[in-house]
């Protein structure tokens, strides 16, 4: 049995609250054999790890829970061998538990935290999604996310303590928010890229607090002219003293650890690793010359 292959198939999002209630000793089944397997493997990891066996690489270890692609496999993978004493994590721009990077350490190994979104039914919605699944939702918040307001909302209301894990996909400003988050240093960052503009340049949408995807006609079928490059991201990253482990298989999410964390089990990789799938060849060949002469910066 390879490392993914056990964990496919989860359960995820169910029409209304009714329906959910009625499933829930479906659901309760599932997350214990969910829950059972990822013990397994956390298991599996830290003996290889131990004996200075042969580890699987990221790209052999992801899974989909509840992400978009294999980001919740790579998570347990990296805080399994970097420790997770706290489990507590900061989601900003969780929207649902579908198509969460949060959602399956909440659920199958009872992390807790901050989720935050900018909209308000949202919260709901999530609340009794995470109830039906027998987790306890952590904290959430409704805000509206920009680099002069962030540190001050984690500052009031994110966990205290070491936070584990900080996934930022705001489709937008992401950035520009990372950037100006000082008052949390997460073990892993999880951020988005846009994978359009491939591993050359250095460059962001430039910073506009109401930024909205939907004010350009361009992201109508994709999200095209928004966030920032891997390259930018990654100097980001260095400057705040995170160095670039892993991208999802889609190659959209990236994963930086903290540099006091580095160890030869987690290799550093190169930016030019981020575009492993023929949608970033698509994305690069097809949809950056419909954004290619807006404006970004250089960063």
């Amino acid at each position: 049995m390879g490392f993914r292959s056990a964990l496919t198939g989860p359960a995820r999002r169910f029409a209304n609250v009714g329906r959910r209630r009625a499933l829930q000793p479906i659901l309760r089944r599932q997350r214990a054999i969910l829950q059972t397997n990822q013990v397994q493997l956390t298991l599996e990891y830290r003996a290889l790890a131990a004996g200075r066996g042969a580890l699987p690489t990221y790209r052999d270890v992801g899974f989909g829970v509840f992400c978009d692609s294999d980001e919740d496999g790579i998570l347990l993978f990296l805080t399994t061998l970097v420790g997770s004493g706290s489990r507590r994590l900061i989601d900003l721009g969780f929207a649902t538990v579908e198509a969460s990077n949060s959602a399956n350490l909440v659920v199958h190994h009872g992390w807790t935290g901050l989720l935050v979104d900018a909209d308000g039914s949202a919260i709901g919605r999530a609340q009794a999604e995470f109830r039906a699944l027998g987790a306890y939702p952590p904290r959430m918040v409704s805000a509206w996310l920009t680099a002069e307001s962030v540190d001050d909302l984690l500052g009031e209301h994110a966990p205290d303590g070491e936070i584990d894990v900080l996934s930022i996909d705001i489709d937008g400003n992401d950035y520009w928010v990372w950037q100006a988050i000082e008052v949390v240093r997460p073990r892993i960052v999880v951020i988005e890229y846009q994978d359009i503009i491939g591993p050359g340049p250095s460059i962001t949408i430039p910073y506009d607090p109401e930024f909205s995807l939907d004010r350009f006609p361009v992201n109508a079928e994709h999200n095209n002219y928004v966030g920032a490059s891997l390259r930018a991201m990654t100097t980001l990253a260095a400057r705040k003293g995170y160095h670039l482990v892993a991208t999802n298989s889609l190659g959209f999410n990236a994963f930086f650890l903290r540099d006091d964390l580095a160890t030869p089990l987690i290799p550093e990789i190169a930016v030019e690793d981020g575009f492993p799938h023929p949608w970033n060849d698509y994305g690069i060949r097809e949809r950056w010359p419909l954004v290619a002469d807006m404006p970004w910066q250089e960063v």
